[in-house]
């Protein structure tokens, strides 16, 4: 039989903060999607990945999945309703590089919610009660070093195809999964520093690479390769935090679970059945 406390992973009982997270993150999803709709030609849409990483420093594992659903359907229900609103004046209606643009956005936000949900499940078992000190250690060595075993290529590869894609593209915004991969490692120094080389790549992509071969000017482009920069420094913010947090909480957290443990009457039950 399990504890009847026992949670899911990642998942964290209701506290005050939390339910103010819980609150922030649901309120801000449709502010984002009507502005997505209202304000043409900016890509609103990547600011999903805030409230999608604010549920995950909360640790609102079912809340986070649940929300990236509804984030999917909105990155495309806002781009229909968009150009339905005011369509483009010549050229494809629907099937145009905005389509592809959206369908990237979207490859993001299931990736980050994918790479999110590890984390939050790794850091769960990394403080099992039957695991030492020392093994929780290696695990999380391990964690570490797959961490920047997923960020590191990524970038490397991202950056290669974008300098070889056309300006229009915006592959930039695939950069926040490779940003949140390398939170794993822990290392607030570490996760500035790769920031800050993805703010290069970010707006650099758009010089080294071909010119946009879209009708539309020069400026509207880089000026939302700015705007994704931005928003990698706001998800930055909050891993910051986030790495904070569990460095402060994670000895203490591990301490009281083997404490219940093995007081009588805990969850002895839990752990036999395991």
């Amino acid at each position: 039989m399990g504890n009847s406390n026992q949670q899911e992973p990642g998942r964290r009982v209701f506290s005050g903060e939390s339910r103010w997270i819980l609150g922030v993150a649901v309120a801000t999803v449709p502010c984002i999607a009507l502005a997505a709709v209202f304000v043409p030609n900016f890509g609103f849409s990547i600011l999903y990945a805030i409230p999608l990483t604010l549920l995950g420093c909360a640790g609102q594992l079912r809340a986070m999945r649940w929300m990236t659903l509804v984030v999917l359907a909105l990155a495309f229900i806002t781009y229909f309703l968009k150009f339905w609103l005011d369509p483009p004046a010549t050229g494809s209606q629907f099937l145009n590089f905005r389509i592809v643009n959206r369908a990237i956005m979207a490859l993001m936000l299931w990736l980050l919610s994918k790479v999110l949900g590890m984390w939050l499940e790794v850091d769960h078992y990394r403080h099992d009660p039957l695991w030492s000190d020392e093994f929780d250690r290696t695990q999380g060595q391990i964690s570490a070093m797959l961490g920047m075993l997923v960020a590191m290529p990524t970038v490397v590869f991202i950056a290669l195809v974008d300098a070889l894609t056309p300006g229009h593209i915006n592959l930039a915004v695939l950069y926040v999964v490779p940003l949140v991969a390398c939170a794993w490692v822990r290392s607030v120094r570490l996760l500035w520093t790769l920031c800050a080389l993805l703010e290069v790549l970010t707006i650099g992509g758009l010089f080294w690479g071909p010119p946009p071969a879209a009708d539309e000017p020069f400026q509207r482009f880089l000026q939302n390769r700015i705007f994704y920069g931005i928003v990698m420094i706001i998800v930055a913010g909050l891993l910051h935090y986030w790495i904070r947090a569990m460095r402060q909480a994670g000895p203490a957290r591990l301490a009281e679970t083997r404490a219940r443990t093995a007081s009588p009457g805990g969850d002895d039950e839990h752990v036999v059945a395991r």
